[in-house]
């Protein structure tokens, strides 16, 4: 029989990790000298060691481990156990892939924030797909409308919320309002509650600044319809470009909301 030592190099394992697996009951010495404590090891040691480097290199844990030398008798045993760590794998595999798409879905966001601030520009807004979800309530419960349904739709998101005013006006208590989410157009075929926001001529205005300061950039919006002799039409639409971050709240100063009417021409 090998001693720690030698049994370490042979087997391709340090020291302290051998004591590891004893305790915990992976790789038992074969023998153990009761006046000195040493251990020693024989050849059922070094193969069921071998067992073990091979298991790590499949990506088993060592609880995992530990389970099938304790419950495998044959291949057969091992092979089911083989099974279960590539379904594991394909749903990581998945999950990683999900993870990725939210990483770039908040990349692209983070790039359309940083657009330039413009003029009043005329347009026709539209949305092809989109999920809200309407309230009559106050401005700050928004934030929780955006948070409840990015958890449910967020892996079909397709950049940062809209938030929907159906009363004109400003409203000290509380208001007909509506949070959205534009989605991916595809994820119409496995969400029913989606919706169109159809082809409407519209201006509008990038407004940078604290929530809450876009009254002169309305003053400046109406005024160009006024203008115009465009009838306005509800709802006005707020679009998030720019906003708290995922980690970091950022500069309100530098926050930027696209300030959006819809018109008509009377």
């Amino acid at each position: 029989m090998l001693s720690i030592g030698e049994f370490a190099h042979a087997a391709r394992m340090n020291v302290k990790t051998i004591r590891y697996y004893q305790e915990m009951e992976i790789l038992i010495p074969a023998k153990v000298n009761q006046d000195n404590g040493y251990r020693y090891y024989d050849k059922k040691c070094f193969e069921r060691a071998q067992s073990i480097l091979i298991l790590k290199e499949l990506g088993f844990t060592i609880k995992e481990i530990r389970q099938i030398l304790l419950e495998c008798r044959d291949e057969e045993d091992l092979s089911l156990y083989i099974e279960e760590k590539i379904n594991d794998i394909e749903n990581m595999i998945q999950n990683l892939h999900k993870i990725k798409d939210q990483l770039q879905r908040q990349k692209n966001a983070t790039l359309v924030g940083q657009e330039e601030i413009k003029e009043i520009a005329e347009y026709d807004f539209y949305l092809p797909c989109y999920v809200s979800k309407r309230i009559y309530g106050t401005y700050d419960q928004l934030g929780e409308l955006f948070s409840s349904l990015y958890k449910q739709y967020g892996r079909f998101s397709t950049g940062k919320p809209f938030a929907f005013y159906h009363e004109f006006g400003y409203s000290e208590d509380k208001t007909d309002l509506e949070g959205g989410i534009e989605l991916e157009f595809n994820a119409a075929k496995s969400i029913d509650s989606t919706e169109v926001f159809p082809l409407t001529k519209a201006v509008k205005l990038i407004h940078e600044g604290p929530y809450g300061t876009q009254g002169s950039s309305y003053f400046k919006l109406l005024t160009y319809c006024r203008e115009h002799n465009y009838k306005v039409k509800l709802p006005v639409i707020e679009h998030f470009i720019k906003g708290p971050g995922m980690i970091f709240p950022g500069n309100p100063r530098h926050y930027k909301t696209e300030c959006i009417i819809l018109v008509e021409e009377e």
